[in-house]
């Protein structure tokens, strides 16, 4: 299964070009991400996830939990979306993400693949037949 991964891998960068920046615009943060087609043929993106890892981890150490840890609250429902961060103690400061102009999520998972990283996807059609095939909705 490495292997067969492995090669998609190297399809894809030889297909697609996926770019992130990240710019300051006042007391914004935004994140853009471009994909570009690098072929004279037509592409088909059937998922575009992204996985956010943020230290959501807890452990028994009650101060390392209370001071040093996330909690994420989410709400996806296309360009109504938002995920937020916040301390476990509650203090600022906070992290608000939403998707911008004609941006949306669509959907979210955090599957054992991930090892439980939260990944809101902004299309997610080849995933959710996934889910179907495997008996989810």
């Amino acid at each position: 299964m490495q292997r067969q991964s492995g090669l998609l891998a190297e399809q894809l960068a030889e297909e697609l070009k996926v770019t992130s920046a990240f710019e300051l615009k006042d007391d914004s943060l935004l994140w853009t991400v471009k994909v570009k087609n690098l072929t004279d043929k037509p592409l088909q993106v059937g998922a575009l996830g992204l996985p956010l890892r943020f230290n959501t981890r807890y452990v028994w150490d009650k101060n390392t939990t209370y001071n040093k840890r996330l909690i994420r609250h989410n709400f996806l429902s296309a360009n109504g979306s938002f995920v937020f961060w916040m301390r476990t103690n509650g203090e600022p400061p906070y992290l608000l993400m939403t998707p911008e102009q004609d941006a949306k999520f669509e959907y979210f998972d955090t599957g054992p693949e991930r090892r439980r990283v939260f990944c809101p996807y902004v299309h997610s059609k080849a995933r959710a037949e996934q889910m179907r095939q495997t008996g989810g909705n």
